[in-house]
């Protein structure tokens, strides 16, 4: 029984540790900073699909614990041969339950278009139990986008079996669209 106590603290002591090194600037970061979330912002070609990848900033929000969290990130596309960009809000959400997302609305009642990334099992231990990582993505046009650039997007991601509500700062959005707009 000692041995697995000690496995049980030290199992925590590692994931706490990873927790606070990877996500300490998402957590102290200043939203409404625009140097701050433009100097964050990475771009990135695909030589093969002739597409530009901008991916803002990580916004992380813990909820009731390290199994319950979620971080989002807006992600846009810009064809050379369409010249035409698409935007994305990339949702990753941590539970210790799948909560099957596979829809969104926004604060004033809008069904937006879901895509379903990914589901995949994270940090498995028989005490604690698994993490749970739903990958979705929330197509949005420029146009829809654009109308929040001065004030924040609230949307609330839906699965058959839980949900959670997203909040993306204006000033995170048209930095980052004018970021895509001007590279």
């Amino acid at each position: 029984m000692l041995i697995s106590k000690h496995r049980f603290y030290l199992v925590w002591a590692i994931i706490i540790s990873l927790f606070m090194l990877g996500c300490a600037k998402c957590i102290t970061r200043d939203w409404g900073d625009r140097a701050d979330i433009k100097g964050d912002i990475t771009v990135k070609y695909d030589n093969f699909k002739k597409v530009w990848k901008y991916v803002g900033p990580d916004k992380y929000e813990n909820k009731k614990g390290l199994f319950d969290s979620q971080r989002y990130f807006l992600r846009a596309f810009k064809s050379d041969k369409t010249n035409k960009t698409i935007y994305q809000i990339y949702v990753i959400t941590t539970s210790g339950h799948w909560r099957y997302q596979d829809s969104a609305y926004d604060n004033d009642g809008n069904k937006l278009d879901v895509t379903v990334i990914d589901r995949k099992v994270g940090f498995c231990d028989h005490q604690l139990g698994c993490s749970l990582h739903e990958h979705v993505g929330i197509n949005i046009s420029e146009d829809y986008l654009r109308t929040y650039r001065t004030t924040n997007l609230k949307i609330e991601v839906s699965g058959s079996a839980g949900d959670n509500i997203i909040e993306i700062p204006a000033t995170y959005t048209e930095t980052f669209m004018d970021f895509v707009n001007q590279n």
